[in-house]
């Protein structure tokens, strides 16, 4: 009865009634119970089962040894197969279906180099010679596995030869596809042609494996011919073989023959459920940018897996689709299937679609279920946590993520995210003082990717002294001579006002020459220093020379006209990108424009044309009000200033610039307002700050600052320098205080400014007449921009600043922009 039972696909009964018996089960009964515990995977039952069969000195029966050890294998007790195995003697007991059991057992849980080991094993402990299944099992997983070369599948070929089985299909298909990974399609080739015993059925499968060799090799076209081949045999392809057909399709973008690949395919997946073909038909739609077929593809299939849920989401967060992906990760949670690390990476990468608040929240739940699911550890997972963090402005939370991996799990993307985070952030100081971490732990060796993320973030708020020791990194690890570094050197060099290094780095390098990026970085570097004449003769340089300006070399080459006051050559740049280059001038093009026209005095015509340009934005309308603010132009400022708060009432710059108009006209109860609208509504501005570099490190200040172990001197210094400037004509320019106080307390407010105080510092801790670098990041008041200049005239020192908009170069009581920025 235990027999019929197992016969008729019922295990369970099976056990059920060897629980009743009153009888001790005889040897049949014994291998039927043992498969019942294998069909069930009852590794408690089995070794039950177990014990009885050596209370009766049934171990050395190999048939009962070989349902053992087939029997703990499926359980996942490799420990007890190996048992089973060893008890049977060597040479008597154990035939060839015992160690094809065993090496099955290896494969089966991931033990594929045992696996190997015991297959050459064979050879020497007079075992019987392995058969076809022995040859399939171990050159299908060990060629995965990557324990086998080229010259060990050729010997294996040569043993299967010597025994006479290269005819069998199921051989021959292990030889094709093995010959296929390693890369060897002359020898596939040669199995394939060579005729085999296969009837039709087993004839597709070889063939299927021909096709996936052929697309795996870089020969997608021989994969598409041996498919339509077998198409006018009258072979129906199965869903591997389909598999492999849309993979070559993918990669040659044959139209029509995708199209009736795609047909073919998408009726196999609805009459079979077939997961990894509808997977890999919905992703074949997705990258045709058919995201309803892939979404339909997805629906039918029944029981989609992890891998199927995956694609689909990635196809949506491919197409920009992010909340959609995020929902269906939410529907796959509640239909009970279990998260892979992919897919929480997807579903992390998907929360930036959101505001960052709500994304910050979303990210958290995530981790979450990340810390239930256990693959908090996955440095994959915790560096798209870090990113994610990120990317919401949380950096203490990605700094916390950072921590929490262990060093020796931190890879390079970990540093890198952190690095890039950073340097997104503008904090330079912080990213250098990372990569001087990594560097001192010495477990990763940082990548080409880490000195563009560490060079990009030097553009923020490090010292010329910090880019040069990067760049020391850079030359000791290698990269000097790659393009993308050089352009990040050049970069960095340009935007720490070090235009000499910039020119150097770009004459250096032929490639850099036919590089879009490199030409860019240099036009901008010369336009914001204030040398328009020479960032033009780059950017007609360049055009000479065969490289066709971007649309960021636009705004580059705009900035500089700006910056120079060339209104005409502004306004011909303009009007010539379309018609000329195909591109379309966007907001901030117009923002040079609207921007230069403000320096020229003629902000009626600024204003028209953001009037009639779609392409008015923010940024575009910010730009004329600070020029109606240079102009005094309060009624035209506030109208200015209305449409930017229609846009995005939350800009905190466009209620500071006209709280400081109407201060500036004497309109204190409307300055006074606009404060109060900023606080009803919670709109904080960036504070300012100022640093100077001083011995190679960065001293920073906010205004009115007193927390530097200096600050006594500090101000006894200012007020010598006010003092001095006072007596070369400074006049305090006290209509930027937006508090109705005593002109004595407006002055008092404007020397305690963060640019003043640095350069206060700077005087006294450098060498005299040694250049002072000092970064703003804001935009520098008028006040200070005066009582700058006026301090390199009676200092004598030359004064580099850089502020949000532009370098400002201060020397003998001028500046490079001409008052006018």
């Amino acid at each position: 009865m235990i027999r019929a039972w197992m016969e008729h696909g019922r295990p369970d009964k099976a056990m059920e009634l060897f629980d009743r018996m009153e009888v001790r089960p005889n040897c049949h009964a014994l291998i039927a119970l043992v498969n019942a515990c294998s069909c069930l995977g009852n590794l408690a039952a089995g070794r039950r089962i177990h014990s009885q069969i050596s209370d009766r000195d049934f171990e050395e029966n190999s048939v009962l040894g070989n349902a053992l050890i087939s029997m703990y294998s499926k359980c996942g007790s490799l420990i007890d197969a190996k048992q089973a195995f060893d008890r049977l003697p060597r040479a008597s007991k154990r035939d060839v279906v015992t160690w094809n059991a065993m090496i099955s057992a290896f494969l089966r849980n991931g033990s594929a180099r045992e696996a190997l080991q015991l297959f050459r094993d064979m050879d020497r402990d007079g075992a019987p010679p392995p058969n076809s299944v022995t040859f399939v099992s171990v050159l299908d997983s060990c060629v995965e596995a990557g324990l086998l070369s080229l010259e060990d599948v050729r010997a294996i070929h040569g043993r299967i030869v010597g025994a006479g089985i290269e005819r069998e299909a199921f051989v021959r298909t292990a030889l094709v596809d093995s010959y296929g990974k390693l890369g060897s399609l002359d020898d596939a080739w040669e199995v394939f042609l060579r005729k085999g015993d296969e009837e039709p059925s087993t004839s597709l499968v070889t063939c299927s494996a021909m096709i996936s060799a052929c697309w795996q090799n870089g020969w997608p076209q021989e994969s598409l011919r041996l498919f339509f081949a077998m198409n006018l045999e009258g072979t129906k392809p199965s869903g591997v073989t389909l598999v492999s057909v849309l993979n070559a399709c993918s990669m040659l973008q044959v139209g029509s023959a995708t199209a009736f690949v795609l047909e073919q395919a998408m009726e196999v997946v609805s009459a079979t459920r077939d997961n990894v073909l509808g997977t890999t038909l919905l992703t074949t739609y997705a990258r045709s940018n058919d995201l309803p077929r892939a979404r339909a593809t997805f629906d039918a299939i029944q029981s989609p897996d992890v891998v199927s849920w995956n694609a689909m989401a990635a196809a949506y967060l491919q197409h920009h689709r992010s909340r959609e992906a995020l929902v269906l990760f939410e529907r796959m949670l509640l239909e009970g299937v279990r998260p892979s690390v992919a897919t929480f990476i997807t579903a992390l990468t998907a929360c930036a679609a959101y505001p960052p608040q709500t994304a910050s929240a979303i990210g958290k739940r995530i981790q979450s279920l990340l810390e239930e699911a256990g693959l908090e550890g996955d440095t994959a997972v915790a560096n798209a946590t870090l990113n994610m963090y990120a990317k919401c402005g949380s950096l203490a939370d990605a700094r916390a993520v950072f921590e929490r991996i262990s060093p020796a799990r931190r890879d390079c993307i970990t540093w890198n995210s952190m690095l890039a985070a950073y340097g997104h952030h503008g904090l330079g100081k912080e990213a250098f003082e990372l990569f001087q971490a990594m560097e001192a732990e010495k477990l990763v060796k940082p990548n080409k990717v880490t000195f563009v993320a560490v060079l990009d973030a030097s553009t923020s708020r490090t010292s010329i002294a910090q880019g040069r020791e990067i760049h020391a990194r850079v030359v000791s690890n290698g990269f000097e001579s790659d393009t993308v570094i050089q352009n990040a050197l050049l970069n960095m060099y340009a935007k720490c006002g070090s235009l000499d290094d910039a020119q150097a780095i770009f004459d250096k390098s032929s490639s850099n020459q036919e590089d879009v990026i490199a030409w860019t970085s240099l036009i901008a570097g010369y336009a914001q220093y204030g040398q328009a004449e020479r960032a033009l003769k780059l950017f007609w340089t360049m055009q000479q020379q065969g490289v066709r300006p971007n649309h960021v070399t636009f705004i580059s080459a705009l900035t500089a006209c700006n910056h120079g006051g060339k209104l005409e050559q502004g306004c011909e740049l303009l009007s010539g990108m379309t018609p000329d280059h195909g591109i379309l001038p966007a907001s901030k093009h117009f923002s040079c424009i609207v921007d230069l026209l403000g320096r020229c005095g003629r902000l009626d015509e600024a204003e028209k044309l953001l009037e009639r340009t779609s392409q008015a934005d923010v940024i575009t309308w910010m730009a004329l009000l600070d020029a109606c603010k240079n102009s005094k132009e309060l009624e035209r400022g506030e109208r200015c200033a209305e449409r930017i708060m229609q846009l995005d009432p939350e800009v905190a710059s466009s209620y500071i610039v006209l709280a400081s108009m109407y201060a500036a006209a004497g309109r204190w109860n409307e300055a006074a307002t606009i404060r109060k609208t900023m606080l009803d509504k919670g709109i904080r501005a960036d504070p300012g700050c100022s640093a100077v570099e001083v011995n190679q490190e960065l001293h920073s200040f906010s205004a009115g600052d007193k927390s530097h172990p200096k600050s006594e001197e500090i101000y006894l210094e200012l007020e010598r320098l006010h003092w001095s400037i006072k007596a070369a004509g400074y006049v305090a320019d006290t209509g930027l205080v937006l508090h109705d106080v005593s002109q004595e307390h407006k002055e008092r407010l404007l020397m305690r400014h963060s640019e003043k105080l640095a350069i206060a510092f700077g005087l006294m801790s450098t060498p005299s007449g040694s250049p002072l670098r000092v970064i703003k990041n804001l935009r520098v008041c008028s006040d200070c921009h005066t009582a700058t200049k006026l301090i390199s005239k009676v200092t004598g020192r030359d004064i580099l600043m850089r502020d949000s908009s532009r370098y400002h170069h201060f020397t003998s009581g001028t500046c490079s922009c001409g008052d006018y920025w």
